[in-house]
């Protein structure tokens, strides 16, 4: 079931919330609702790695399996103090955003949005299910636009039991153009 939100905006210098609807579960039901290519794609290469307890080794993941989505995917490190810190992230987020991701939490890259940001990682982390997102941001700066979005974020684990990193991919398309 759905867990749409619509609340208040949020603004984060650049980037405002307009709305979003949340989805958490299996990779099967979470691939039942796909409606991005992309998406569906990063899913399916996720869904294929080995597991052990139902989660994937990051050891298993190999960026060039995917290259394509790499310029819209990136990884974070859930940590034991409860923080969430980006390992990675691919060129186009970072230019959407305006700002490099690596070495930051999301805290720093979303300083109004990252209650939001970190619900859905601690969602993940802690049910070991699969959290998918679509939604409408207005982008501020550095002109104006609607841009509908969409992503999923995927758990993995180094030792089979608890979540480690969590791989995130993006899609991001402008309704300005």
């Amino acid at each position: 079931m759905p867990n749409k939100s619509v609340g208040r905006p949020q603004y984060d210098g650049i980037m405002q919330l307009i709305s979003c609807e949340d989805f958490h579960g299996s990779p099967v039901y979470i691939g039942k609702l796909l409606e991005n290519e992309r998406l569906a794609e990063a899913l399916s290469y996720w869904d294929s790695l080995p597991k052990t307890n139902g989660l994937p080794h990051r050891r298993d993941f190999d960026p060039l399996a995917i290259p394509r989505l790499l310029p819209d995917v990136c990884l974070v490190d859930a940590l034991a103090d409860d923080r969430f810190v980006y390992r990675l992230a691919g060129t186009r987020l970072e230019q959407l955003y305006q700002r490099p991701f690596k070495g930051r939490t999301p805290q720093e890259i979303f300083p109004d949005s990252a209650d939001r940001v970190i619900g859905a990682y601690r969602l993940v982390r802690d049910t070991r299910q699969i959290f998918y997102r679509r939604g409408v941001l207005k982008r501020i700066e550095p002109r104006r636009e609607t841009i509908s979005y969409s992503l999923v974020v995927m758990p993995f684990s180094r030792d089979g039991t608890a979540v480690s990193q969590l791989l995130g991919a993006h899609d991001h398309n402008s309704e300005d153009r």
